[in-house]
């Protein structure tokens, strides 16, 4: 075999272990005796496709050793992949030796497996005594009739790492699926050794009723009690330290069958909740005379999380969960580590950022992270390990038996943890699965004190086996402009309603943390963006780009946050993530819990238990506009407080007047106060905070003042805007005239982008932002800048292009920056400049429309500034941008001329299918039209402008917003597009910008796509015909029909009816 590194190598001494008498945490006694046999074992990995576990271990060489619990490629067994320094996918061979006590002579003994992924086989002293499937589990062994009379015995492990999906499909965060796909292998948990008389306590289950301040123990006996056998138990306050904490309850009870019930009175037990995480130890022990047969220590809660109506109650009150998601992300230790210290640590910081739950994808955590849940106060959504349906679908007959085994096991297993928030089934099984209605009873069988779902994340309907609901929203927009109001509900929900997987906004990660992955895992994707900024040669300019994007996610957790609680339908949140996954970085800290820029003392600002907050539409204003105040508290704290009487609110550092609610008592959502304030006069734009303070609850906002700008543009100013670059504008750059370009496409490479940064991760050609940056430049003149763009840039960015500047000649850089996907980090640019010839040209795709102008003070402000940069001696391009290959790109473009553009909407007048929500390059959740190829009868009909009387050009081009979609689809067949009933042509499917000629020659339609959403596109269609055929002073009838193909393929329209204002960019 290949020389073993000397770490890994046997050690020659025996290997033994330690007898330790162990309770799951400390109390003030021993539990049932206990060995444990964790620690350094004896060790072989075989890798063979053909390895199997059927001929035992005896011809195992155990040539290595190894640490359990843990897994095997964090000591380095395995080979090299593109992903992980060591990985193995076979059978890990475990050996050591162990000895009894003697006082355990006589008695029954027990090999307990804490847990083993996937599956496990253990021999005692040469004897098999059992096998287990089901990784989430724990599994017991009785092996007293294995035990030969040797003083030193041996125990043999085999762990298989393989996926068998004839009889295992499960699947979850817990195997490092998605980008990772690593198949690792180890025993996880603790393996020890138990000793019981001929009868033994086999379960116990506290059900606590806080309301009558007692509790129900249901009991499960093993073995044969004698007659006469008693149950003797006491109850005292659980304590980490050491000593016996005072007695609460204690007695005996003479036992009656093989599942007795035991009543604890407790009246002066705490009651459990996350700001009071007080936990109760009940000490069991069975007796035959004055023989203890068997004891047991269950730590418990005495607290009930009820679904009233549409709410959560917590102990008699209603209750909001802020929660968070873990996907079960260690770089360094792969396998969450079977170490209460080390969850006690993980989950006091989450606390600390303001959480009371967490929940885990696809993922049932072990004994030691429930318990210190327990201790700190998380609640925990466990998940059964159906990451996504199609895993479920693949499993068979036998794994969908594993599917009902480890759910009731897990169950019985962990349901006296008091953190247990509720039970769910698995992630995103959208309407539900075969198995719903029946482990929904079985879980209600097992455990009645708890909710029980069928599936986290669901659209808002309703299912008997939901007990509550949790709801996927639009995560893919922020809850501002049109989506503002995401989080609130057409009608009140019928049960309790949690957002989904809330927020997935990306940041970009730091390459500098590379020297932090010493464990197995290669950080390859942040290696990748290392080797991306090098070879762009910008690598001196990331700290500015991860400053802004990290606080760029800062303040849109903020928003997105706040938004969850001012819906009064909302009843709490999965936050996603709080840790960066695989490969990705939405987390609100990186993989190794270093916070970006949100602290916990921000978030606890809109994260807490008592929040205050703004609910507001705009954060610019025009100076001595009134700033409107509509202010909200949401109350969930766990005891009631006194009534919010003395709230205020700043301006700057004046004090606004406010109205406040009749209702000024919790819990739940109070408000509003109202009231205003005046935007001061200023001479550059400026940025004020709105303050708002209740006692120790404080919040504050941003929001900005601008000078008095004029929204129109003069004829000077007509002369220094580009609309659209032409041939004319072309010359006059060449001979040296300074211009400002308001919309670059068809000329210059660009993606349409989106203000919210990427979902998830994000794609190349779409959802692509990871913010923005804005450095100090002549251009931006007197702008309060921060170096990212908070909502103040909100209108002038959301859904325009960028431009993609490393496929412009000249190197020109971006004054302001769309901040790319960490994998490319392309140069973006919502603003560049370059000289063109004797010339100047600065390039803006930022909105800077009429309309924008009119409703937004920082567009008219952006604009005026602009122009008198262009007109002023600042205006210093130092890149040149060579006029031919303009000049080949114009040729190229063919674009029609903008001074020819009508609207191409203005109201319907057929449509086949009911309009719906859906997408456009500009916003998501927007209203829509199709006409699909289905069977050949779908037509939509629509008016556009009216062309102007005195219409002076040969041609007109009629333009409007729409897309063409679901090309996953069968294909084939044709769209025809006919105007004021005259066929015009026939065209294709497509998803590529586009262009066609009419069939008579004398007509262009062109789509022209913005963006790409999975077999969707988005973007703006021109039709340019004669003059002649359209009737100057009235409206045109445009029409398209589908050929019939039973397909959904579709061409839609969103009715816009100011797309050639939005379009011309001034």
């Amino acid at each position: 075999m290949a020389a073993v590194p000397p770490f890994r190598r046997a050690r020659s001494r025996r290997l033994t272990a330690s007898l330790a008498y162990v309770l799951s945490t400390a109390v003030w006694a021993s539990a049932r005796p206990t060995l444990s046999v964790s620690g350094t074992w004896q060790f072989h990995l075989d890798t063979a496709t053909e390895a199997k576990w059927e001929a035992g271990p005896a011809s195992v060489t155990f040539a290595d050793s190894i640490e359990v619990p843990g897994c095997w490629e964090v000591p380095g067994f395995g080979k090299p992949t593109d992903r992980m320094r060591h990985h193995g996918v076979g059978i890990g061979w475990h050996r050591r030796t162990f000895i009894l006590p003697g006082d355990w002579r006589g008695q029954r003994v027990w090999l307990r497996v804490g847990g083993a992924h996937r599956s496990v086989r253990g021999w005692v002293d040469g004897q098999l005594v059992g096998e287990h499937w089901g990784y989430p589990t724990a599994c017991k062994w009785e092996v007293t009739k294995a035990l030969t009379a040797a003083r030193e015995h041996v125990v043999v492990l085999a762990v298989d790492s393989r996926r068998h999906w004839e009889r295992d499909s499960l699947t979850g965060s817990f195997d490092m699926l998605d980008y990772m796909d690593v198949d690792w292998g180890g025993l996880f948990d603790d393996v020890t050794l138990e000793a019981t008389g001929n009868a033994w306590i086999d379960d116990a289950f506290v059900v606590p009723e806080p309301a009558r301040h007692r509790a129900v123990v249901r009991l499960e006996l093993g073995g044969t009690p004698e007659a006469g056998a008693s149950l003797r138990y006491e109850v005292r306050r659980w304590s980490p330290v050491e000593g016996p904490p005072p007695m609460l309850v204690h007695g005996e009870a003479t036992i009656r069958g093989a599942a007795p019930t035991l009543t604890l009175n407790l009246p002066r037990a705490p009651l459990w909740s996350p700001d009071a995480p007080n936990l109760l130890a009940l000490r069991l022990r069975l007796c035959a005379a004055d023989q203890v047969l068997d004891q047991q220590t269950v730590r418990f809660g005495l607290r009930r999380l009820e679904v009233r109506g549409n709410d959560f109650f917590l102990n008699d009150r209603r209750f909001f969960l802020r929660g968070y998601g873990d996907d079960c992300t260690l770089p360094l230790e792969v396998v969450p580590p079977a170490d209460r210290a080390y969850w006690l640590h993980y989950l006091g910081l989450r606390r600390e950022f303001g959480f009371n739950g967490v929940r885990h994808h696809s993922m049932m955590p072990p004994e030691a992270y429930l318990s210190a849940a327990d201790e700190v106060g998380m609640f925990v959504q466990p998940e059964l390990p159906i990451a996504y349906r199609p895993f479920f679908d693949r499993s068979t007959d036998a794994g969908k038996d594993l599917y009902r085994q480890v759910w009731r096991d897990y169950l019985r297993q962990m349901r006296n943890h008091p953190s247990v928030f509720a039970w769910c089934m698995g992630n995103e099984l959208w309407n539900g699965f075969p198995l719903g209605a029946e482990l929904y009873g079985a879980a209600k069988e097992l455990d009645p004190t708890r909710p029980v779902i069928d599936a986290d994340g669901i659209p808002a309907t309703d299912r008997p086996t939901l007990d509550y609901l949790s709801v996927q929203f639009a995560e893919s927009t922020l809850p501002w402009g049109a989506s503002r109001g995401k989080y609130k509900l057409a009608k009140p929900a019928p049960k309790p309603v949690l957002v989904h997987e809330m927020s997935n906004l990306c940041t970009l990660p730091d390459p500098a943390t590379i020297d932090r992955y010493t464990g197995p895992v290669i950080p390859f994707w942040l290696q990748t963006m290392r080797d991306c900024l090098t070879q762009r040669g910008f690598s001196w300019r990331l700290p500015d780009m991860l400053d802004a994007s990290n606080r760029f996610q800062a303040r849109l957790l903020q928003l997105n946050l706040e938004a969850t609680r001012l819906s009064p339908e909302i009843d709490g949140y999965h936050q996603w993530l709080f840790r960066d996954y695989w490969t990705q970085s939405s987390g609100f800290v990186d993989q190794f819990d270093a916070p970006r820029k949100l602290t916990p003392d921000f978030a606890r600002q809109f994260n807490g238990p008592a929040v205050l907050l703004l609910d507001a539409d705009r954060v610019s204003f025009a100076a001595g506009e009134t700033v409107p105040i509509r202010l909200f508290v949401s109350d969930f704290r766990e005891q009631a407080g006194t009534a919010w009487n003395n709230v205020t609110v700043k301006c700057g550092t004046k004090e606004a007047s406010l109205t406040p609610p009749a209702n000024r008592s919790g819990p739940g959502l109070l408000g509003p106060w109202t009231g205003a304030a005046a935007a001061p006069d200023v001479n550059a734009p400026t940025r004020l905070r709105l303050t708002a303070m209740a006692g120790q609850v404080r919040n504050a906002w941003p929001v900005w003042v601008f000078p008095p700008t004029p929204t129109a543009v003069t004829d000077a100013d007509r002369k220094l805007i580009l609309g659209q670059l032409s041939e004319t504008g072309l010359k006059d750059l060449e001979q040296g005239a300074s211009r400002l370009l308001v919309n670059a496409e068809g000329v210059f490479p660009t993606l349409s982008t989106t203000f919210k940064p990427s979902w998830w991760k994000g794609g190349n050609d779409t959802d692509h932002s990871y913010g923005h940056l804005l450095l100090p430049h002549p251009a931006l003149g007197a702008y309060p800048l921060q170096g990212y763009a908070d909502l103040d840039w909100y209108s002038l960015m959301a859904g325009r292009p960028v431009v993609l500047l490393d496929d412009v000649p000249g190197r020109p850089e971006p004054i302001i920056w769309d901040l790319d996907v960490p994998w490319l980090m392309r140069r973006k640019a919502f603003l560049f400049e370059a000289r063109v010839g004797d010339g100047k040209l600065l390039v803006s795709t930022l909105n800077l429309s009429r309309a924008n102008r009119s409703a937004d003070p920082a567009a008219a402000w952006i604009l005026r500034q602009l122009l008198t940069y262009v007109a002023s001696r600042d205006f210093q391009p130092a890149a040149q941008l060579p006029a031919d290959w303009l000049r080949q790109q114009l040729q190229g473009a063919d674009l029609p001329d903008p001074a020819t553009f009508v609207n191409g909407f203005a109201q319907l007048v057929e449509a086949t299918e009911p309009g719906q929500t859906w997408h456009s390059y500009r916003e998501n959740d927007t209203p829509s039209l199709a006409v699909r190829q289905t069977d050949g009868k779908q037509r939509l009909v629509w008016e556009t402008a009216a062309v102007p009387t005195n219409w002076p050009h040969d041609t007109v081009t009629f333009v409007w917003t729409g897309g063409v979609g679901w090309r996953t689809e069968p294909e084939g067949g044709h769209f025809t597009l006919a105007l004021d009933g005259t066929p015009l042509l026939d065209f294709p499917f497509t998803q590529q910008t586009t262009r066609w000629k009419t069939e008579d020659g004398t007509g262009r339609f062109s789509y022209v796509v913005k963006r790409l959403l999975g077999p969707d596109s988005f973007g703006v269609f021109y039709l340019t015909v004669p003059r002649a055929s359209v009737t100057p002073g009235r409206p045109s009838q445009v029409a398209v029909t589908a050929t019939a193909q039973d397909s959904h393929r579709w061409l839609g329209l969103n009715p816009y009816t100011d797309t050639v204002e939005h379009e011309a960019g001034y």
